[in-house]
């Protein structure tokens, strides 16, 4: 609200020459307040994705660590994730490759969104 906005919201107030301070704050006070809320309002916020990994030939590097995928004695797939000092295996076995990178994958967004918050939350 500028200064013509507030002139003229004065000037919709009935009687306004003859009210004195006290009473014409009183009438301007819900469009002050409507004003104050609309510039409170919180921005709408992007939807956020995680990024795929991107995978080479022995597995993929991340910031955390990083993730192989590898056929077992069953001719099942797993995937482990490596960091310091230990990796972590999945104790699920897939059918495929492509599904053990999936799962990788799914881990890999938790581990992401796990430090992430919506605005105001803990």
């Amino acid at each position: 609200m500028d200064v013509d906005d507030l002139a003229n919201e004065i000037r919709m107030v009935p009687g306004w020459r003859d009210l004195g301070a006290g009473e014409l704050a009183e009438q301007l006070l819900p469009a002050i307040l409507r004003e104050a809320a609309s510039r409170l309002q919180a921005p709408a916020v992007a939807e956020v994705e995680v990024k795929p990994m991107e995978w080479g030939s022995y597995g993929a590097d991340t910031p955390f660590g990083s993730y192989t995928v590898s056929e077992n004695f069953d001719d099942k797939w797993e995937w482990t994730f490596h960091c310091y000092p230990y990796g972590s295996p999945d104790d699920t076995v897939y059918d495929t490759e492509a599904e053990a990178r999936q799962a990788a994958q799914a881990d890999y967004e938790r581990r992401i969104r796990s430090a992430l918050r919506t605005g105001g939350s803990e």
